[in-house]
């Protein structure tokens, strides 16, 4: 099942794509899709392929320097596996 994050901190394509890369690269996630806000609260979508948990994401984020603020509930069509 997807899991659907709150994330700020997210202003460009390039930050889209080092969170796309970063959370992908973890082990259990088979998928990522970002909704982005710029300057506001973008969606980033985990599809896991494995136990992927919201700490392990949170800390990717953190890492890259993103704060995540919730999670949702659905919403969103499925990310395709490995694509954004």
């Amino acid at each position: 099942m997807t899991q659907t994050y709150g994330v700020r901190g997210l202003t460009c394509v390039q930050c889209l794509v080092s969170v796309i890369d970063q959370v992908r690269a973890l082990p259990g996630v088979d998928g990522v899709r970002v909704d982005l806000v710029p300057f506001g609260e973008s969606r980033v979508s985990v599809v896991p392929d494995g136990a992927v948990t919201r700490d392990q994401v949170r800390g990717t984020l953190d890492r890259a320097g993103f704060r995540m603020v919730g999670r949702h509930s659905g919403g969103h069509k499925q990310p395709h596996p490995g694509t954004s």
